[in-house]
């Protein structure tokens, strides 16, 4: 039997291959299109990560928080959370505009 915890590693390593694209729901929560199905990633309310699975309607299937694993999977959900949010949000690209028009000042 499959479980939600399985898919951490290859989500992380696929996003940082830059194969998966996230887009924000909110500054908070991110969502991946996965064939048919989504990934949402994001925080709960206590602050901690968390992952949830959703079929095609959007119903979400099975979710995973933080405190539930154990090593490596739960650090490995963190990077995965906030490399989801920094492309979700576009951090990156923001700070690289910023930099360059202070440059130009």
């Amino acid at each position: 039997m499959a479980v939600l915890v399985d898919l951490i590693p290859a989500l992380l390593q696929k996003t940082k291959e830059g194969k998966i694209e996230w887009d924000s729901i909110s500054t908070e929560s991110f969502i991946a299109r996965l064939g048919e199905n989504s990934a949402e990633v994001g925080y709960s309310r206590q602050g901690t990560a968390k992952l949830s699975l959703l079929d095609s309607a959007g119903r979400m299937l099975e979710t995973v928080n933080w405190t539930e694993l154990s090593p490596p999977f739960d650090k490995q959900l963190d990077e995965l959370v906030e490399i989801a949010r920094r492309k979700a949000l576009r951090i990156d690209e923001t700070v690289k505009d910023v930099k360059g028009f202070l440059d130009r000042l």
